[in-house]
């Protein structure tokens, strides 16, 4: 006689077989370049952007020369550094978050004497597998111990399944990436009033040289790489990188209205080119045109006209060679972009001017 299955047995059934078919929906393999971008973004939440470039392996010296069965993906941002950074000593916690940053000063990791306590938190706002950590002096005598914490308590990430953690620095004996397979039961928590998931670091072993950092972050591409991996067909390489970023500057006489205040001017000047050549919003390839220059700078308050600065052109570009120079005659149309390049406006390498010879439009 069978026995009729009980009423918690069918929901847990029940439940089951939702989760399968969910799965089932999901799209998990990547064959259009859509499956590439939506993936890409799918691998971590702070990747903003991805572009798949089909036939072309954009880590070979020509990026432009087809390569069958390849593909790229370009994505953005590249890195990202740490949400929190926490040093913690005798003296409690030190917020070192923009000291972990590059250009900033470096973190000394330990100290060689004995006898406290000392742990470096990493705080992200996103579960992550990896991150970097650049030494600017290598250390020696470290046994490093990485923990995550479980909800409950700090959990050491083995180097065996299912962590398989590698650490690259070989306890901080030189910079490399450390890598692991994110916890299941990562769950996010408190650290001093911080709300995030957690990495802690410490050393069994007071280390005979110090080391120091100077920067620690995550490496999206690596990240990217190794979600999009198992998921491409067996026949498709697969190469994750960054945009190139082309460097323009703008130059031009600004002549202002009756009663304009120049530093107000030249500040929005500045603004609006920020935001209209944005990393986030600029498509991929899209050519930068002079008319664009104008359109933007036209409406801005206290801003009359604008033209050019003697004989120089209003757009200027680092490589700029003339198979990038888009000109009818003498005069220059536009700044042409490849598929993989998106512009990077520089207002060190621009020339703002603002001509003592009157002010508001010339008759």
């Amino acid at each position: 006689m069978v026995s009729k299955p009980s009423a918690t047995t069918e929901v847990a059934l029940r439940d089951e077989v939702r989760d399968v078919v969910l799965q089932l929906r999901q799209q998990d393999r990547a064959v259009s370049c859509e499956d590439f971008e939506r993936l890409a973004r799918a691998a971590d939440q702070k990747v903003t952007r991805a572009y798949c470039i089909p036939k072309r392996n954009l880590t070979e010296d020509d990026p432009t020369k087809v390569a069958n069965a390849h593909v790229s993906v370009v994505i953005v941002p590249t890195e990202v550094s740490f949400d929190t950074v926490f040093w913690f000593d005798s003296d409690g916690y030190s917020d070192v978050t923009k000291e972990s940053d590059v250009g900033r000063k470096t973190i000394p990791l330990w100290y060689v004497t004995g006898g406290q306590i000392q742990r470096l938190y990493l705080g992200s706002s996103t579960v992550f597998e990896s991150f970097n950590l650049n030494l600017s002096e290598a250390g020696d005598g470290y046994d490093l111990t990485f923990e995550y914490f479980d909800g409950k308590d700090w959990t050491t990430l083995t180097t065996a399944k299912p962590h398989g953690l590698v650490d690259g620095t070989k306890n901080l004996t030189a910079s490399g990436l450390v890598t692991f397979t994110r916890p299941s039961n990562w769950s996010p928590g408190y650290v001093k009033d911080v709300n995030a998931y957690w990495l802690r670091i410490s050393s069994s072993s007071t280390p005979k040289t110090k080391a120091k950092a100077s920067r620690i972050f995550r490496d999206l591409k690596e990240r990217v790489s190794h979600y999009l991996e198992p998921r491409r067909l067996l026949t498709t390489r697969v190469h994750v990188v960054g945009p190139r970023l082309v460097t323009i500057g703008v130059h031009v006489n600004i002549y202002l209205k009756p009663d304009a205040v120049e530093e107000t001017v030249k500040n929005e000047v500045v603004k609006r080119l920020t935001q209209f050549f944005n990393l986030e919003v600029w498509p991929f390839g899209r050519n930068v045109y002079v008319s664009e220059i104008y359109r933007e700078l036209d409406p801005i308050p206290g801003l009359d006209f604008v033209t050019k600065i003697d004989n120089k052109q209003i757009i200027t570009v680092h490589d700029a060679t003339g198979d990038r120079l888009i000109k009818q005659g003498d005069e220059l149309v536009a700044i042409k972009l490849n598929e993989n390049e998106l512009v990077n406006f520089s207002e060190s390498k621009s020339d703002f001017a603002f001509p003592s010879v009157a002010r508001g439009r010339e008759v």
